[in-house]
């Protein structure tokens, strides 16, 4: 039976990078005996066409998915090598017992990496600052991912699971070396390097983002204004912050289950007190503030015009010319806020983001298929002239005259 090394990643632990080295450096897997599963068609490269074909209904999307994972099937039972590997982020979000139906046939041996819960907590939340999402109100944020690891573990069996610790493999070389020495791949001169796809964001542009999160700027705009933020350089200010609440700091019950479970996945018992210190670290810093006004106005200054206008619509108080005053949301500015409000503003963002996205997709089929009209038009266009040609062709050989002679008149036949 073929080993399924099924890399349900986890957030925030250099799956990306792992994927992109995975990908090119494909020949060399296939000559040490590993088969990296890529999914061909409208499937990215990730495999996250798998996760649309168990949670996405939606009414046109749904075939297109499908019909993609058959030849993603069909390479795996074509596999030459009898070790082979499949990696996606959110696989860890996905029921497994789906998962151990549709791979049944394969030696499956699920490999996660598991992180510290707060450092996780730090650089999940910054993750979701740049993505336009404040989550103090609406998540439980990286814990949600506990219940699923655990029935990752259930299904297919403590000692199936292959489980590393990322806090380590940062500091052995990374999580692709790891990964390599935990699945028996030597890690040569050949393999063609990658750089890290996760590089850690200028805290300068997590707050200018974060502070904005709320604001009323359609998803396609936010898009572009984080690109436009994340490309200043800002590394010459000394602004830091962290995101992480009082409350998220707190050792509950729930957190101290959830660390001590990772201890002993790992079989490692350090793992709680190094767990704890880095609580200890980041709670003797100071709470979060506001970014500073000059910094506000060093980033509004080298953004283009139009998003200059973007952020100044959305602000609560006009850009002022004075750069010694703020213009940003506050970071606390939605303390007084019922939840309710929150909840409602949050869903009419999720709603109009679903709405654009249905709109992009609605002029994407329009297009293709007014382009195969287009291409249908113009092969009936040849069709046609083509047999007008023909039947005109025709004509001229039925008009000429047989056997070289001309007819004959009727007087001359007389």
């Amino acid at each position: 039976m073929k080993q399924l090394f099924l890399h349900i990643g986890y957030p925030k632990t250099g799956t990306t990078t792992l994927q992109k080295f995975l990908t090119i450096n494909r020949d060399h897997l296939r000559e040490q005996g590993f088969h990296y599963a890529v999914p061909v068609g409208a499937i990215p490269e990730n495999h996250s066409g798998i996760s649309h074909y168990y949670n996405d209904k939606s009414v046109g999307h749904l075939p297109t998915v499908r019909d993609n994972l058959r030849p993603l099937k069909k390479d795996l039972k074509q596999a030459t090598t009898d070790k082979i590997i499949v990696t996606y982020e959110e696989f860890v979000f996905e029921d497994p017992a789906r998962f151990k139906k549709w791979f049944k046939g394969f030696d499956v041996r699920p490999v996660v990496y598991l992180r510290d819960i707060y450092s996780l907590f730090m650089s999940y939340k910054k993750q979701m600052a740049i993505n336009g999402h404040r989550m103090e109100t609406f998540s439980s944020g990286p814990l949600a991912f506990a219940g699923h690891l655990k029935q990752f573990i259930k299904v297919f069996g403590e000692d199936a699971c292959i489980v590393r610790s990322y806090n380590d493999a940062k500091k052995t070389g990374g999580t692709i070396e790891d990964f390599c020495q935990a699945l028996g791949i030597r890690h040569s001169d050949a393999f063609r390097p990658v750089e890290d796809a996760n590089t850690t964001k200028s805290d300068c542009a997590v707050m200018f983002l974060y502070q904005l999160a709320y604001s009323p700027i359609r998803r396609d705009n936010f898009w572009r204004l984080l690109h436009a933020v994340l490309g200043i350089d800002l590394k010459n200010h000394d602004y830091r912050c962290t995101l992480v609440s009082e409350d998220e700091l707190r050792l509950n019950d729930r957190r101290l289950a959830f660390i001590q479970y990772q201890a002993k996945l790992l079989k490692d018992p350090s793992w709680i007190e190094h767990s704890l210190a880095k609580r200890e670290a980041l709670a003797r810093q100071a709470p979060d503030t506001d970014l500073p006004a000059e910094i506000q106005h060093e980033i509004f200054a080298q953004l283009p015009p139009d998003l200059q206008q973007l952020v100044a619509k959305a602000s609560p108080v006009p850009v002022p010319s004075d750069t010694s005053k703020p213009f940003l949301p506050p970071v606390n500015n939605l303390g007084s806020l019922e939840k309710d409000l929150l909840i409602r503003l949050r869903e009419g963002f999720v709603t109009a983001n679903r709405d654009l996205c249905r709109s992009q997709e609605l002029a994407r089929l329009l297009n293709q298929r007014l382009r195969q009209k287009r291409i249908f038009r113009a092969r009936a266009k040849r069709t046609c002239r083509s047999g007008v040609q023909k039947l005109t062709s025709l004509l001229r050989l039925l008009s000429l005259p047989q056997s070289g002679k001309t007819p004959s008149s009727p007087s001359q036949q007389s």
